[in-house]
């Protein structure tokens, strides 16, 4: 065995050790987070993935301008 840690990380060891009992009573998104920082270390993952993130909203952002927009444009020119 190269590596002898557990997946995703030594935090929940004691836990595992309990088998199916000490399973049960690992919180999930403590789970989750350890999860998550295993994969965002590796290098440069986290930049990209911060950068899908903010390039998925620009569409959001564009449809909260228009609604903005549209609503100026009904009470103030229209109005």
């Amino acid at each position: 065995i190269i590596d002898d840690d557990l997946f995703p990380s030594n935090k929940y060891k004691d836990k595992l050790e309990k088998g199916s009992e000490g399973i049960e009573q690992i919180n999930q998104w403590g789970l989750f987070a350890e999860y998550c920082k295993l994969n965002l270390g590796h290098e440069g993952l986290l930049w990209r993935t911060v950068l899908t993130i903010c390039l998925d909203q620009m569409h959001n952002i564009y449809l909260f301008f228009l609604l903005k927009a549209r609503t100026y444009l009904v009470n103030a020119v229209f109005n």
